[in-house]
């Protein structure tokens, strides 16, 4: 990371987790290169740790790279967020303003720069308003700290319990494609030592817990106990509506007023999200508020990617949400937009609206089809003095809050590809009646599996995604969006649609036949999983998503690619073949698609001859230049 100038102010994060327990021993190692050792005695790094002031430093102390440690105080640190902020003051002669703008005057702070924490965890008591935790500590990679139990051979509720239950434990770490995984009963012995979710119906409950409790049909039920294997882990059971005891565990706000380490869900739950928000903030983008210090022009730019489902249209707009200081020259004050570095609006400062200040403008049509942009926000903060004076950089500032937002509105297309993946199964802050098959629920490799994909569904649909799960298709999901996952070792189902697959298999299913649009070398069959986008056998406007292979082992093996979106939705495509090393090949059956695809391969080689004619006019008209300024120089001569 790179800073100019006399000031400069760099912020950057870290967490800690409210379990943990510090110890004594935490510290930020800085390695960073300066570009001039002789450097004014009072040029400096002052290290701050939320806004107190924990160390400086007198950089004509230190070597062009050098690495200095501050301690951090445990005192200081709080549960969360927490920020760590770098101000430095770097002056190489008398006149301020060179210094400004001299390209010699640099820091450059190295990536390796990190914070290191020490800390033990607390000792959990047995309440359940500690949720998500010991199940997640974020501290670590959690994915091991606990398994989802559910018996041998289990009901539907208990079946879609657990993939729903992963799904809910997947999405505290929305950056990391993980899944938590569900194991049988009857495998326990191996994981006794781990934290432990059973999802149990009313039916079962009874058999692996003393339920005294009273609870109607209709009511969820939630139980943390002291683990019995061993005694410093826990198990939580989900029981009798466990639909609803998994949606309440969801809501933070409700599971926090769970006091006690038992609670009977009698209520219902508040649906609190609008269906029809189509609004992507940049918390949503996963942006915080971001704060720009110093005088003069300052910048940052986001990359906005729109959501699957999602689309920009006429009535699409920006919304910006900003602060600035008060002290400013407002008279030539500005804030400035770019869409991919083109100026697409401006707006002069006012020290009226300094506090609470927006800018809302409809995005310009030329940027209608994009799926993704930069956006650079660019302040111009002058100060009122003219001469160059220089202040503290915290008091000239302007700070682009994370309530600022996109408009969007849902695409409503008619067809999908695989680009678009995970719509339709998966859409933008709404659900889109998505249904799960499931031909063997004591398939536990089939239910993890379901969990892989739904787990990475949900992360992009900013939503807890609903589904219902069924063993077999029938007419009651003729206006469902269907997911099959299915291998021909294990199941019929896959045998019974055979003829409704784009790439099909052979008479015995023990490998794919090669086509017009897919070839596949013999002995590599047996190893490879195609995903397919059909339309729905049920109904013309709905589609089933199959994943199949000719073995359950090969699906499983593929689990790194089920689990990234980015990797199935890179190609206009509704066929990939796939190994466990990721996607092998591609192919586009129906016609839409393919002309989709030409159009895209047309413009593409359009672009490119545009830019080749471009480069070839411009060398031309150097060479005729050169040729002139030739001549003209002989003639003179002469």
């Amino acid at each position: 990371m790179y800073v100019n100038g006399v000031f400069s102010t760099n912020t950057f994060y870290f967490s800690k987790d409210k379990y943990a327990i510090l110890n004594d021993n935490n510290y930020i190692k800085i390695n960073f290169t300066q570009t001039n050792k002789e450097k004014y005695d009072c040029s400096s790094i002052t290290v701050y740790l939320n806004d107190i002031p924990l160390k400086s430093i007198q950089l004509n102390n230190f070597d062009l790279n050098s690495t200095f440690t501050v301690p951090l105080p445990k005192n200081k640190i709080t549960d969360g967020p927490n920020i760590i902020t770098i101000k430095s003051f770097t002056k190489l002669t008398e006149d301020l303003c060179c210094d400004e703008l001299s390209t010699f005057n640099w820091l450059c702070f190295h990536k390796d720069t990190f914070i290191h924490l020490e800390y033990s965890l607390l000792h959990d008591a047995t309440s359940i308003s500690d949720f998500p935790y010991p199940y997640i500590i974020s501290q670590r990679d959690f994915v091991e700290n606990c398994y989802i139990v559910i018996p041998d051979n289990p009901s539907l509720d208990e079946a879609k319990g657990a993939i729903k239950m992963s799904i809910l434990l997947s999405n505290y770490n929305p950056y990391k494609n993980s899944f938590f995984r569900t194991i049988n009963y009857s495998n326990i012995d191996k994981y006794k030592n781990s934290n432990l979710i059973f999802i149990l119906d009313k039916n079962n409950i009874n058999k692996y817990f003393e339920n005294n409790y009273i609870v109607s049909e209709n009511e969820g039920f939630i139980k943390e106990i002291q683990s019995p294997y061993d005694k410093a882990k826990k198990i939580l059971f989900i029981s009798y509506d466990i639909d609803k005891s998994i949606n309440a565990l969801s809501k933070s706000k409700l599971s926090r007023q769970m006091l006690n380490s038992s609670q009977i869900i009698d209520f219902e739950l508040a649906d609190q999200k609008d269906d029809d928000d189509t609004d992507i903030s940049f918390k949503d983008l996963n942006y915080n508020s971001v704060k720009l210090n110093g005088a003069l022009s300052q910048s940052r730019t986001f990359y906005i990617q729109i959501p699957k489902g999602l689309k920009l249209s006429d009535d699409s707009y920006i919304n910006l949400n900003f602060r600035y200081s008060s002290i400013l020259n407002f008279e030539n004050a500005s804030i400035n937009v770019y869409i991919n570095d083109v100026p697409v609006n401006t707006k002069q400062l006012s020290k009226d609206l300094f506090n609470n200040d927006k800018l809302r403008f409809k995005i310009p049509k030329e940027f209608l089809n994009l799926k993704a942009f930069n956006l650079k926000v660019e302040f111009y903060l002058p100060l009122i003095k003219s001469n160059c004076d220089f202040i503290d950089d915290n008091v000239c500032f302007a700070t682009i809050l994370d309530s600022s937002y996109i408009h969007c509105s849902y695409s409503n297309q008619s067809s999908y590809s695989l680009y678009d993946y995970p719509a339709p199964f998966a859409m933008y802050n709404r659900s889109n009646s998505l249904s799960l098959i499931v031909e063997d629920l004591s398939n536990i490799d089939k239910i993890n599996l379901y969990s892989i994909v739904l787990s990475s569904m949900n992360k992009s649909s900013n939503d807890f995604i609903d589904f219902d799960l069924y063993t077999s298709i029938n007419s009651n999901l003729k206006n469902d969006n269907i997911i099959l996952i299915s291998s021909a070792d294990k199941d019929t189902l896959i045998k019974k649609y055979n003829d409704n697959l784009y790439l099909q298999y052979n008479d015995d299913f023990s490998n794919f036949i090669s086509n017009d649009k897919i070839n596949i070398v013999n002995n590599n069959k047996n190893d490879l999983v195609s995903i397919q986008l059909l339309k729905s056998p049920l109904h013309q406007d709905k589609y089933m998503l199959v994943i199949t292979s000719p073995s359950i082992n090969t699906i499983y093996s593929t689990k790194d690619t089920l689990s990234n979106i980015n990797a199935i939705s890179s190609n206009i495509a509704d066929v990939l073949i796939l190994n466990e090393k990721g996607v092998k090949d591609y192919a586009y059956y129906r016609e839409e698609l393919s002309k989709a695809n030409k159009k895209t391969r047309w413009v593409d080689t359009v672009n490119f001859q545009a830019k080749m004619i471009f480069v070839i006019v411009i060398f031309i008209l150097v060479l005729i230049s050169l040729v002139i300024i030739s001549i003209i120089r002989e003639a003179q001569k002469k």
